[in-house]
């Protein structure tokens, strides 16, 4: 395994850090990525992030905390907007970035790309997680398209989506008339759109409408383990057919059990039904350098769909080892959890942002 081929390197296909640099930012530090983050992906084999900057999800709409506080706690009056708060939660982004390039690439074509593999850096490539950012505005994928967003993860369960049911929803919504809409704008700019969290409605008529590239970010198997936003096998097979990746989410209540085993299960499995060039790394890990973590989890508990639970030794990044031994236990060979870890990932990346 070579990394010209990209094969040995690590792809996290949804990472969560943008809570915790904008937060620092907003309380005064610089170059947040380059000093707490970088090096602990690379230290853990992960040579490029998915980083989903925006969207419906607490870390995208409840930080920097300050300025949600100060729309409910005038004098320092703030008007709530997803659009307005998206978009500044981005810039700062992007000038953390621009601040941390001594390590961090932002991936937004293919070439950037040769700059990870030759430079050691670590790429980042920035996602949707759901599409409040445009809320009722599908000509505004253009403008988060030039700000560097490549991929466009159409669900998240926090906020009722004008675009995709989500697998949790009651009501099995799908593809809204304003959902086909957003889904011409990104074929038209060669976006990548990633079902994960989409109900299984919503899956199908994405699909057919939608001829680019699809992946699922963070979704594992319902033949494991049965839950309305673990994928079925058709859905497995359908998004490898259409060239993209299913990344397995190392959270147990999409695992099933609280064990690394069942992690195992789950990727196995996506190589038994589409192969092993469809398995991947989710693994949407939630770690205390991320946010704080408390907090996280007992939000999420609260709304009563989510709770921060990961099997012993995969709270953490260190965790993919032990789950890469786990395939190696079960028979898989160092190319195919070569593969697994990013290469698969790096291959579908590369080729859609060329």
């Amino acid at each position: 395994m070579t990394e010209t081929t990209g094969k040995s390197l690590g792809v996290a296909l949804h990472t969560d850090i943008v809570g915790d640099v904008v937060e620092r930012r907003d309380r005064g530090e610089n170059g947040v990525i380059e000093s707490r983050h970088a090096d602990y992906f690379l230290d853990h084999g992960i040579r490029i992030i998915c980083e989903h900057v925006i969207g419906d999800t607490f870390e995208t709409l409840c930080f920097p905390t300050r300025r949600v506080l100060q729309g409910l706690f005038p004098p320092e009056f703030y008007t709530p907007s997803f659009l307005k708060h998206n978009l500044s939660n981005l810039l700062t982004f992007l000038d953390d970035i621009d601040e941390s390039k001594s390590k961090v690439v932002l991936i937004k074509s293919g070439k950037d790309f040769e700059e990870v593999i030759s430079g050691g850096k670590l790429g980042i490539v920035l996602c949707f997680q759901g599409c409040s950012p445009l809320e009722n505005e599908a000509s505004l994928l253009s403008l988060y398209y030039r700000l560097g967003v490549r991929i466009l993860n159409l669900s998240s369960a926090l906020v009722p989506n004008l675009v995709v049911g989500h697998a949790l929803d009651k009501d099995p919504r799908g593809l809204s008339s304003f959902g086909e809409r957003v889904l011409e704008e990104a074929s038209n700019l060669g976006m990548i759109v990633d079902i994960s969290g989409c109900s299984e409605k919503s899956f199908w008529e994405v699909y057919d409408k939608f001829s680019g590239l699809i992946i699922a970010s963070t979704s594992n198997c319902r033949q494991v383990y049965s839950r309305p936003n673990n994928l079925s096998d058709d859905q497995i097979r359908a998004i490898s057919e259409r060239g993209g990746v299913v990344g397995v989410i190392f959270n147990t209540r999409s695992a099933g059990e609280r064990s690394v085993d069942a992690v195992v299960r789950h990727v196995n499995h996506i190589a038994d039904v589409a192969g092993f060039e469809t398995a991947a790394l989710g693994p949407n890990i939630v770690e205390e350098r991320m946010y704080p973590k408390e907090t996280y989890e007992r939000v999420f508990q609260d709304v009563g769909f989510w709770k921060g639970d990961y099997p012993t030794g995969l709270e953490s990044f260190a965790g993919i080892d032990l789950v890469c031994e786990g395939l190696a236990k079960i028979g898989w060979g160092e190319d195919q959890i070569n593969a697994f870890q990013g290469g698969n990932a790096y291959r579908v990346l590369n080729g859609a942002l060329k």
